[in-house]
């Protein structure tokens, strides 16, 4: 888990962390794959491939990406970026099924070593005729060049970008993909996938590689925070403090769901300062104090909590959940509720639909005005007021095509392993 700076990053820019990593190594990628060369012009009858578009010139050179903006980030509605249109064209399945692919992979996650996971991508890619390069970001270092050099070459050559890694990867990806209207493959690596996971992503590596290789493209909505872009969830207050302490014990204990859940007893049990904060959700504002803001954008995640309001997250809106100051008593009995999937309507916590929030601290005496968030698993500083929205833009997904896909997740199917219940990366 990473500390990010203050986001006043542009959404086409991969925030750096704080803390200083140790220089990107080049990594080693196999030779560009051998395939069939490609027209850029899409058959008859199908829509057109995205727009090329040109990224920002990346000046981080072989170490870690360069430090954000300081620019204020752009406005949540009908925003464009380099790529130009707010909305980006649908690619075509030319694109999808035969351009080039350009593979990201986290070594950090999963239980494979890095060289493993691109063995088995250069295998795949070769056993499907397509070219394309596979790039490994060593455990620990940065991953947004690597990143962008996937984005820019996808962009270019009507192409699409694989990334091996969990949900904070892949929304690092899609961070840099939505503007310019890549289309991303998921090979899911992670605690959780729930973004795999609600969209029919096989779990298991060389099947998720085949599928989305002869799949096809759907559009998923986008969150947005202050110019962040977020795919799962964004969280205020209490869950980017479970974030920090899960990260510690991950770090002496292993990643596993069971590690999350300890980790969420330990923040539970500990002590956390309620946040004092000014809402204006769709116009209407109100005062609280609250333990924790939680903004879900993820159908089984928002299932697998018990909530009514889960389909919200695919009809173009996004759900606030508000926890207000909660005794170790109440805490306990709400991570049960929510692991058994029964949190649903409760006095302990309020659910609202929303398209358009607003959260600004409210300032105690010599305190800056800055809030921590959690952005799909990684910590960030932003400034106040955070602004929160629906993203103009989809995420091109590449998920089975209609005669790939397996049964659609349950929610009950999660329930039964350990943490299931928890907002998660």
């Amino acid at each position: 888990m990473t500390d990010h700076p203050t986001a006043t990053t542009p959404p086409d820019t991969p925030a750096s962390p704080t803390r200083a990593a140790a220089p990107v190594v080049a990594p080693t990628a196999g030779p560009a794959l051998s395939g069939p060369a490609l027209s850029s012009s899409a058959p008859s009858g199908l829509p057109p491939a995205a727009p090329r578009a040109t990224l920002p010139a990346d000046r981080s050179g072989p170490g870690p990406a360069s430090p954000p903006s300081t620019a204020s980030p752009p406005s949540s509605a009908g925003s464009s970026s380099s790529a130009g249109s707010p909305l980006t064209a649908a690619p075509s399945l030319r694109q999808v099924r035969q351009g080039p692919v350009y593979c990201v992979v986290n070594a950090g996650s999963g239980r494979e070593t890095g060289e493993d996971k691109a063995r088995r991508l250069r295998e795949e890619l070769q056993r499907a005729g397509r070219k394309g390069e596979v790039w490994v970001a060593p455990p620990g270092q940065a991953i947004a060049t690597l990143v962008r050099r996937a984005v820019e070459r996808a962009a270019h050559e009507s192409g699409i970008v694989l990334v091996a890694g969990g949900d904070g990867t892949v929304s690092s990806v899609a961070r840099l993909a939505v503007p310019h209207g890549v289309p991303l493959g998921v090979i899911p690596e992670g605690t959780f996938n729930l973004l795999a996971r609600t969209h029919g992503i096989p779990e298991e590596a060389s099947e998720a590689i085949r599928t989305t290789l002869a799949g096809k493209a759907i559009p998923v909505q986008v969150g947005r925070v202050n110019g962040l872009l977020f795919l799962v969830n964004a969280s205020l207050g209490l869950y980017p403090k479970l974030l920090a302490d899960r990260e510690e014990l991950k770090s002496l204990l292993g990643r596993s769901r069971f590690v999350a859940l300890i980790a969420g007893i330990v923040t539970l049990l500990g002590s956390f300062r309620p946040l004092d904060v000014r809402l204006d959700i769709d116009g209407r504002r109100q005062r609280l104090r609250t333990t924790s803001l939680f903004i879900g954008n993820n159908r089984l995640q928002l299932e697998r909590l018990g909530l009514e309001a889960a389909s919200a997250s695919e009809q173009g809106q996004l759900v606030l959940l508000n926890a207000p100051p909660f005794g170790t008593f109440t805490a306990l009995k709400l991570m049960i509720q929510a692991a058994l999937g029964r949190l649903g309507p409760s006095a302990d916590f309020r659910v609202t639909a929303f398209r358009d929030l607003e959260v600004e601290k409210l300032r105690r005496i010599g305190k800056r005005r800055k809030l921590g968030i959690a952005i799909d698993g990684e910590r960030f500083r932003i400034d106040s007021p955070a602004r929160i929205s629906i993203e103009p833009r989809p995420l091109w997904l590449l998920v089975p095509a209609d005669d790939q896909a397996g049964p659609a997740p349950k929610p009950e199917d999660e329930r039964s392993a350990p943490g299931a219940g928890k907002p998660a990366s």
